[in-house]
């Protein structure tokens, strides 16, 4: 796959074995991307957030207020 220059992605391995990832950037500055606004700022399911982060509904509520776009 390919991304462009600051988009943020997320793949979920949805098998039951382990998975590898191999990434790369096109260069040494890729850009600035602040993951916390991106993440929980962004239409990502709240239980895919809950099991990749180890929070409760809580607790991403909590986030998602905080790092949401205004």
């Amino acid at each position: 796959m390919v991304f462009p220059r600051g988009l943020l992605h997320f793949q979920m391995n949805v098998g039951d074995t382990p998975a590898t990832i191999l990434r790369s950037f096109d260069s040494q500055n890729p850009g600035l991307l602040r993951i916390p606004n991106a993440v929980f700022g962004s239409g990502i399911e709240d239980k895919l957030l809950e099991k990749a982060f180890g929070l409760n509904a809580k607790e991403i509520a909590k986030l998602r207020r905080k790092f949401a776009p205004h």
